[in-house]
């Protein structure tokens, strides 16, 4: 987030979201939209609240998943991941890349599982929600200022 700089201090005021979005949840697709002005080649993410920004730009080439063994939305873009078709008939859509990553090392995995911390080994991902369904617990909405 952006704070508000007063006489060369950082306050704790945030700026108002007409001027700079919150970089939370929606807010994140808005700054790229509004700074980029074009859709980003990559977007990356690893929490829920990023989930607006993966999905946000249809024209991304490439969308990169931190795989944090997260159930609700993020299962679904962990089950595209594990369903690309990678021939060229596909070449047109976004490609979802799912990134496994070792929480005990802190390192990233060359696989798509993670190892959770205090684990041995991979844990199975988490099932994406059903139709309809939100897909678990969402974060708070944030409040503008």
């Amino acid at each position: 987030m952006r704070v508000v700089v007063d006489d060369g201090r950082l306050t704790t005021r945030v700026p108002a979201p007409a001027d700079y979005p919150v970089t939370y949840r929606q807010g994140k697709a808005d700054l790229i939209r509004t700074r980029l002005g074009r859709p980003p080649l990559l977007v990356a993410g690893d929490a829920l609240t990023d989930y607006e920004m993966l999905v946000g730009f249809p024209a991304t080439e490439v969308r990169l998943v931190i795989n944090r063994n997260k159930g609700g939305l993020l299962a679904g873009l962990y089950a595209e991941a594990l369903a690309v078709d990678t021939s060229a008939s596909t070449a047109a859509k976004v490609r979802t890349l799912l990134q496994g990553r070792d929480e005990n090392r802190c390192a990233f995995r060359p696989s798509r599982a993670t190892v959770p911390f205090g684990a041995t080994g991979p844990r199975p991902l988490a099932a994406p929600p059903a139709a309809g369904q939100s897909g678990g617990a969402e974060p708070p909405a944030l409040q503008a200022p």
